[in-house]
């Protein structure tokens, strides 16, 4: 009877395992990163359009009255603003959107980047997922706001 020495083999088939093991890990980091993609795009798509409204920041008046309205299914937007204090007449910026998911420790909150088709400046807007009925305004860098002023949009009920 002949016996084959195991304990190398065990090591083999180890270092085998690993090797695969480590192997597919940036495959796997790459598929979760288009999984969150893809379920970002499908909760946009769930709302076929959806507005909200509200008072945000101004530099040179009393406060930017916004009506904001997203269409996911293009996906565009139309933004309606009235300078308080200084004008009556209504400021109109249509342009597209991009949907980011995830914010900080929020992975289910949702980052709206408007691009506007006729201004060279975005605006972003953070949605979390314990106020999914607000939207507040970030800065161009997608950090909050350092105001006391109101800088949040509140979903319009229909």
């Amino acid at each position: 009877m002949r016996f084959f020495p195991t304990k190398p083999l065990i090591l083999l088939f180890s270092i085998a395992f690993f090797a695969v093991a480590c192997d597919s890990q940036p495959a796997q980091d790459e598929a979760n990163a288009t999984e969150d993609e893809g379920q970002a795009q499908e909760i946009a798509e769930r709302i076929e359009e959806v507005a909200f409204e509200g008072t945000l920041p101004c530099a040179d008046c009393e406060g930017r009255q916004v009506t904001l309205r997203l269409k996911t299914e293009e996906p565009v937007f139309n933004m309606e603003t009235i300078y308080v204090g200084k004008s009556d007449s209504v400021y109109t910026q249509d342009g597209t959107f991009d949907i980011q998911k995830g914010y900080e420790e929020d992975t289910e909150a949702m980052v709206y980047i408007l691009n506007p088709k006729d201004a060279d400046r975005r605006q972003v807007f953070l949605q979390t997922s314990e106020n999914p009925n607000s939207l507040i305004q970030l800065d161009d860098n997608m950090k909050r706001l350092r105001t006391k002023l109101p800088n949040e949009l509140i979903r319009e009920t229909e």
